[in-house]
């Protein structure tokens, strides 16, 4: 039995989220009947790259970037949900997606915030808070420091309890590693030296202590970006690459 769909508690979320009015979408995540859900094929042959055209959104969809060349089943109704929700809801991409998004052709409309990336409406111009990073594209830079600092917790737990015992599933404090690589290289573009390395020092001990820091060069984050002298290493972490199965299951 399905969970009600309640209104958004406003004076209750998260706060930055919060006194904000959330206004519950009026119908599903599908415009589509069962039968005609039911209707989709398996997989959509494409022989040569094709256009995903939604308003100012030009994704140019080339087969050889997709993990089997085709457009699978799950593949067709992520295209129809941005189409069926895109005055309605916002889409975003989880970072467990990898490149899914990339693969589908939304990599020129993704913007990094925190954990996930949401697909603007239009390419995104660099400004104050939104920075163009190399390696990771676009990044909201402010909405990441405020999740960072103030909403998650999974990095602070992990650093709390000291350990990360279930080695199939440490992708998911490398996720929070990660997004700490990303906050240190945006503050240290904007030249905040002092956040850049409050952000590096947690995703160290994140590493660390969930025991990834071999994902990240072996040695303390820290102690890298100081002999390189800027940028913190590249991450190494399995976060399903190619067209993306932990984003359709």
């Amino acid at each position: 039995m399905r969970r009600p769909v309640y209104q958004y508690d406003k004076a209750a979320g998260p706060a930055i989220y919060r006194d904000r009015d959330w206004p519950k979408p009026a119908a599903g995540v599908l415009k589509l009947t069962v039968a005609q859900a039911d209707s989709f094929p398996l997989y959509q042959p494409i022989e040569q790259p094709v256009m995903f055209k939604q308003d100012s959104l030009e994704a140019v969809i080339d087969p050889k970037n997709l993990q089997q060349g085709v457009l699978e089943r799950a593949d067709l109704f992520v295209l129809q949900m941005i189409r069926d929700n895109w005055t309605s809801r916002p889409v975003y991409f989880s970072r467990t997606a990898g490149g899914y998004p990339q693969s589908l052709g939304f990599g020129p409309y993704l913007v990094a915030q925190g954990l996930a990336r949401r697909l603007s409406h239009t390419v995104p111009t660099a400004g104050k808070d939104t920075l163009l990073l190399s390696g990771e594209g676009f990044v909201d830079v402010a909405r990441t420091a405020r999740l960072w600092n103030e909403t998650f917790v999974g990095h602070r737990s992990i650093t709390s309890r000291g350990d990360w015992v279930d080695k199939p599933s440490a992708g998911i404090p490398a996720l929070y590693v990660s997004v700490g690589l990303v906050l240190h290289d945006a503050f240290t573009t904007k030249g905040d030296s002092a956040a850049a390395l409050k952000a590096l020092a947690l995703a160290d001990s994140v590493a660390f202590r969930s025991r990834t820091i071999e994902w990240f060069g072996g040695q303390s984050l820290v102690q890298q970006a100081a002999r390189a002298g800027k940028a913190a290493p590249a991450p190494v972490v399995p976060l399903g690459e190619g067209s993306g199965d932990s984003a359709k299951r």
